[in-house]
């Protein structure tokens, strides 16, 4: 694809709980391994193929120690689709590999030169941001990606976009458009992955996997199957 280094676009960032505390207590050949496994993640996102299973990738993505970044070509229709089930997707792939992690998506006027390695503009900051209040393991979406997605994708009936349901932030429970993650999942199936967590952590973080279980109850259960499609 052509890639403009600076468009309007979609910006995806995620943030891997504890890496640092991590980081610290591990052996390096731990942390090692668990770089290597975010990598791969985020590879299965670049040019080279994403799961969107798209014509062609509207996405490029990077990681940098315990953070993840994923821009869209533009604020098409075709990039919303694409940024939406990729964060759903890598969310999807963390839970998998007993990673606790939380994004957002913002939407605007961004840089990001890949081969100068060059990443600014306010969608960055506004992701970084509100995935900083968000207290569970979610990808969420920022005002300014709503409003581009309803903008992208006008009033299709058969579009299908992330329900706005409330989701523990810093200052409590709050309504925002959560990013379904489950995919093939059950129900069932998903709550037992994210309850494998536990054996992760203990203490003060185990809120995030409290929090998660919560607005699954919100957000994985039947009638929002039934309002979803799935």
């Amino acid at each position: 694809m052509v890639w403009a280094a600076t468009a309007d676009r979609f910006v995806a960032y995620f943030d891997m709980l504890g890496f640092k505390d991590f980081s610290y207590r591990s052996p390096h050949d731990e942390v090692l391994a668990r770089m290597e496994r975010i990598r791969h993640g985020v590879m299965q996102i670049d040019a080279s193929g994403n799961p969107a299973g798209a014509e062609r990738n509207r996405l490029k993505a990077t990681a940098f120690s315990d953070s993840v970044l994923v821009v869209s070509e533009d604020l098409s229709r075709e990039s919303g689709d694409e940024i939406l089930t990729a964060a759903g997707w890598l969310m999807y792939y963390f839970f998998g590999q007993a990673i606790l992690a939380k994004g957002a998506i913002a939407a605007g006027r961004f840089t990001a030169n890949f081969q100068e390695s060059i990443f600014c503009g306010r969608p960055l900051i506004d992701a970084y941001l509100l995935q900083d209040e968000l207290v569970a393991c979610a990808a969420i979406l920022h005002h300014s990606a709503e409003r581009a997605i309803d903008t992208a994708f006008g009033t299709d009936a058969e579009v299908v976009k992330p329900r706005r349901i409330p989701i523990m932030l810093r200052d409590g429970i709050i309504n925002h458009s959560v990013i379904q993650w489950r995919l093939e999942q059950t129900p069932a199936e998903a709550r037992q992955q994210v309850e494998k967590l536990y054996n992760v952590v203990s203490g003060k973080p185990r809120r995030y996997v409290d929090n998660t279980l919560a607005y699954m109850k919100e957000h994985f259960d039947e009638r929002a199957m039934d309002s979803e499609g799935t």
